[in-house]
């Protein structure tokens, strides 16, 4: 029996386009909308700054002497000075102010000790100085002025500390005594000066001066061998002596006539 084919109807037609966009909607995504999650962008992290570390203390440690002024290289170590002030020059002092510190001996500490001197600045600004210091005879930079100095430094950055080397102005090189002739039972004044290397006069603090007789001890006492000055020594019998003043540990003699 012959197979007839009747053509597809309109109502058919229509059904088979509508499951051919059906299945196509499926993977193509036909007329909906995208589902798919949109990517997003991290912003970029910001560089980190590393701080820069707190810098040391600039210091400067000043060294006061037992009593002994025959170092030759410190002047930290004149001992006759009570007191002391200091500058210190940013960079050498070109077009800058000083930084003034002024500092008293502790006279409850006649050994030797060391003062710290802060400049008030750190080790992340300047690292070079220049030093000026004057050392005086009486506290509260008052009195003669028995050192001085002046040199240029730089700081340590690790410790803050000044590699400070020092050269000295004043050092008692030589003493000298004056004494004129003295009768028995009578008194005179000793004038006692010490000197530096070119033989110019060294002011020194009241008392750094010990007096006393080398010789000829029968003959002239010592009335204040350590004490203010001026010195005095009183005639005991007639004759030669020698007297004997020191400072730290330079000393000078001068012979003495006792008349009767």
């Amino acid at each position: 029996m012959p197979i007839v084919r009747t053509p597809p109807t309109s109502s058919f037609r229509a059904v088979y386009y509508l499951l051919a966009c059906l299945f196509l909607m499926v993977p193509l995504g036909c007329g909906g909308s995208d589902d798919t999650p949109s990517s997003t962008t991290s912003p970029s992290p910001s560089p980190t700054v590393t701080p820069t570390p707190a810098g040391k203390a600039v210091f400067m440690n000043f060294q006061w002497a037992a009593r002994t002024r025959n170092i030759g290289v410190d002047a930290s170590r004149v001992s006759s000075a009570l007191s002391a002030v200091v500058r210190f020059y940013p960079n050498d002092g070109q077009n800058t102010a000083p930084i003034e510190v002024r500092l008293n001996r502790d006279p409850a500490q006649p050994q030797s000790y060391s003062d710290r001197i802060e400049t008030g600045t750190n080790t992340n600004g300047i690292l070079i100085y220049r030093i000026e210091a004057s050392l005086y005879s009486g506290a509260n930079q008052s009195g003669a002025v028995v050192g001085t100095t002046s040199f240029l430094t730089t700081v340590d950055t690790a410790t803050g500390e000044m590699n400070n080397s020092i050269a000295v102005n004043s050092v008692v090189r030589g003493v000298t005594l004056a004494v004129p002739p003295v009768g028995v039972g009578r008194t005179v004044d000793v004038v006692v000066t010490a000197t530096d290397a070119a033989g110019k006069a060294v002011p020194v603090t009241p008392g750094s001066i010990s007096l006393a007789v080398r010789s000829g001890q029968d003959k002239i006492a010592v009335i204040n061998g350590v004490s203010t000055e001026p010195f005095r020594v009183q005639g005991l019998n007639a004759g030669s002596a020698t007297l004997t003043a020191t400072i730290d540990d330079i000393a000078g003699d001068a012979a003495v006539t006792v008349i009767p």
